[in-house]
């Protein structure tokens, strides 16, 4: 009995299955028709859709959904446009709006991924009640949801925001942000201070640079006493990608006075790279390359010099042996 119990249950579900399998290839094969032949799709033009019961039964919506999903990785412009209007014309984003006040996280979570894969606004307050849920995966759902899909003060979480964000969220933040090419950008050294979790600030200060915000060096000039010295260091790496003319002075005070020997080895690289006070940068660093023990500062002087002067025997003159090295920092 239990032999035939455990057939009928693997023939039902292989039946099942097999039944799952045709159908998404049923679906695969309309959806590359309609696209094909309709440049902007109507409801009329999903009949074939609604009548093997995408909008009346779960598991044959959520095989259509499946579908959507895998067909709209391989499209982009009108295509992946026409996507996401099939997804809202079928209506089938009503039952994922009412996920979001699942009691379950799980419901909730995937619910936030659907909707923002096919671009289906929800109101504002939902959302934002979202992005302070205990869970901290909905919280970074919502917050990319919200980057992805707003237009309007979307940068909201930099100033609630209580994670310390891992360096997936980090990257995510930042690509979904720097591809918002629609939208105006905030200053972002308004969330370069101490009231402010570190990562933000690491986030808005890596924003900062890479838009060229000039005003926000003045921010991190008030921070550079932190005693956090990973925070300290990416401080010291931006000022030198933002060159703001009053930054050399500030980095060669904060050098005297600095402990770590990873910041005073970016200081030294950061101003290498400033165009500005060139002469009080470059006098700067002949008298601390003389006064020096380390090596590894040593080195990084040496390179530096070699970029605030056209001075090539600098190297030569204090270490020749590392000549073959700074070489190929020069290459």
């Amino acid at each position: 009995m239990g032999l035939v119990l455990v057939y009928v249950y693997n023939l039902s579900s292989s039946i099942y299955k097999k039944r799952n399998k045709n159908l998404e290839t049923q679906f695969i094969k309309l959806l590359r028709e309609l696209l094909l032949d309709k440049k902007d799709i109507e409801l009329s033009d999903l009949k074939p859709f609604i009548d093997l019961g995408v909008q009346r039964q779960k598991k044959i919506r959520e095989i259509f959904i499946e579908s959507l999903t895998q067909y709209s990785c391989f499209l982009g412009g009108n295509e992946a446009r026409n996507i996401e209007k099939i997804y809202t014309l079928l209506d089938l984003q009503k039952a994922k709006i009412k996920d979001l006040s699942s009691i379950f996280n799980s419901a909730v979570i995937q619910a936030i991924d659907e909707l923002t894969r096919f671009k289906v606004p929800v109101e504002r307050e939902i959302m934002v009640q979202l992005q302070k849920k205990e869970n901290s995966m909905i919280r970074e759902l919502a917050n990319s949801y919200t980057l992805t899909i707003y237009k309007d003060n979307i940068y909201d979480f930099f100033s609630f925001n209580d994670d310390r964000f891992t360096k997936w969220k980090y990257l995510t933040y930042f690509q979904l942000i720097i591809n918002r090419t629609d939208l105006k950008k905030p200053h972002f050294g308004q969330w370069i201070s101490p009231e402010f979790k570190s990562t933000v600030i690491s986030l808005a200060m890596d924003l900062a640079s890479y838009y060229y915000q000039q005003n926000a060096a003045e921010n991190i000039h008030a921070m550079l006493n932190t005693l956090d010295c990973a925070l300290r260091f990416q401080m010291i790496n931006n000022l030198g990608k933002l060159n703001n003319p009053s930054s050399p002075e500030v980095l060669m005070k904060l050098f005297v006075v600095e402990k770590d020997k990873r910041c005073k080895r970016e200081i030294i690289k950061s101003l290498g790279y400033m165009t500005h006070n060139t002469s009080e940068v470059t006098h700067f660093l002949k008298t601390t390359l003389a006064k020096e023990n380390s090596i590894n500062l040593k080195k990084a002087i040496i390179i530096a010099l070699k970029r605030t002067t056209s001075d090539s025997t600098i190297p030569s003159i204090y270490f020749p042996e590392f000549e073959h090295e700074l070489q190929l920092y020069n290459t």
